[in-house]
């Protein structure tokens, strides 16, 4: 699974889910698409390495401009991804996992 990682946040109605990683992809991309969609989802990576999925997705409208600029590096996506919301700070201990 690839994904993201996040300093943990908690969220939920009274705060009761964690999360640590984002988990993405794009559909709705065609030849020369002007836009596409980003179908995200939130997830927490145990210390093992297991993914405990949280039910919290989310969909972002990439403009074309980030798809022009995205190529083999994922991080013009992740970069965007991470605009959803100010609480979505990205772990610099670690990296995109693949």
């Amino acid at each position: 699974m690839n994904y993201l990682r996040i300093q943990e946040i908690n969220f939920g109605e009274v705060q009761e889910k964690k999360a640590n990683a984002i988990v993405w992809n794009v559909t709705s991309l065609m030849r020369n698409s002007t836009t596409a969609t980003a179908n995200c989802s939130l997830i927490f990576v145990t210390p093992d390495g297991g993914t405990i999925e949280s039910n919290y997705y989310f969909s972002m409208e990439i403009p074309e401009n980030i798809l022009q600029a995205w190529g083999a590096d994922d991080s013009v996506i992740d970069d965007f991804v991470l605009t959803y919301s100010p609480l979505f700070i990205k772990d610099e201990n670690y990296g995109r996992v693949v």
